[in-house]
């Protein structure tokens, strides 16, 4: 037995130590086992002989910790160049979850969106999208974006629009729907002419669960006497969204607050609301006890599936 054992080891070892051809026929390589110093300073794709012997879903799971939205790009794009069998997967990572951050971005991938097949297909496949502006640039997020990209998103389900800003052209409120299957929707520094716009961009999204707003106010300072002589219009309009899970910062202007809880509660959007949070960024100038009687009113239309409940302290998240 240990004979045969070490013959069959010694012709394993010479096969793999054995000179063979290419099928180009033009070279000559030379199969033998990869030395651990060599793996450790190697610096360009791996040859077949290294890659093809990683299993497919070893390659997922490392693709899926390499997040591109945290700094993860160069990684996603290295892995897509060591063979042919990891570039579809990498791509389909790289694509997952977008963040447009500037015009530019914006403007390139429409283009190739509109202009490549390939790029289509990855679009089909993201999750999530992130429509900002880069820190220290004056330009607005793209009020068309989901005129031109709603179509190309058909498996969206997150959502998040910061610094959008009127005027907003009638196309957006037509295109909107087509994100219908959106459940989690983030709007942070918000500036809307009145609540109707406002409450047009919720109504949108008929599968809605997962709600956050952040400050909403108008895009020009009103008197705080004009606003208090106005009387609150009524707001009630159908609405297929349940929310389970809720989060409102009532810095926002507190007209617009006011008529955002009065809608939520005749909406019945908050029947099964699991989750509630209401945060201060900064301490509301006016109408605070207003808002704290329709915070109440909230509460109540709320029921008893509310499992959890936050509510800071004025000011408690204040920028320093």
């Amino acid at each position: 037995m240990s004979s045969k054992g070490s013959r069959e080891g010694t012709s394993i070892g010479h096969e793999a130590r054995t000179l063979r051809r290419s099928s180009a026929g033009h070279s000559d390589t030379i199969a033998r086992p990869i030395a651990r110093h060599e793996c450790a300073h190697w610096t360009g794709p791996l040859p077949p002989v290294l890659s093809g012997r990683i299993p497919l879903d070893v390659i997922e799971q490392i693709a899926n910790h390499l997040d591109p939205t945290s700094n993860g790009t160069q990684g996603i794009l290295s892995m897509a160049t060591v063979c042919a069998s990891w570039y579809p997967y990498c791509q389909r990572i790289l694509y997952r979850d977008i963040i447009l951050c500037s015009w530019d971005g914006y403007v390139k991938l429409a283009a190739l969106a509109l202009n490549c097949a390939a790029v289509r297909r990855r679009l089909a496949h993201t999750r999530s999208l992130l429509v900002k502006r880069s820190s220290g640039q004056k330009a607005h997020c793209p009020p068309s974006f989901p005129l031109v990209l709603a179509g190309l998103l058909p498996s969206l389900t997150k959502l998040c629009i910061c610094n959008l800003r009127p005027p907003f052209h009638p196309s957006l409120y037509g295109a909107l729907p087509k994100l219908g299957t959106v459940t989690t929707l983030a709007l942070f520094d918000i500036h809307v002419n009145n609540f109707h716009e406002l409450r047009r961009i919720l109504s949108a999204f008929p599968h809605l669960r997962d709600l956050t707003i952040g400050c909403v106010t108008y895009p020009r300072v009103v008197p705080p006497t004009s606003l208090a002589s106005r009387k609150i219009p009524e707001t009630s309009t159908p609405c297929h969204a349940r929310l389970e899970s809720l989060s409102l910062d009532w810095s926002s202007n507190y007209h617009l607050f006011v008529c955002l809880l009065r809608w939520l509660v005749d909406a019945s959007v908050c029947t099964n609301l699991i989750s509630f949070e209401v945060i201060s960024s900064v301490l509301p100038a006016n109408g605070r006890f207003m808002i704290y009687d329709y915070l109440d009113i909230l509460m109540e239309s709320t029921g008893s599936s509310v499992k959890r409940v936050v509510a800071a302290t004025e000011g408690a998240y204040a920028k320093s």
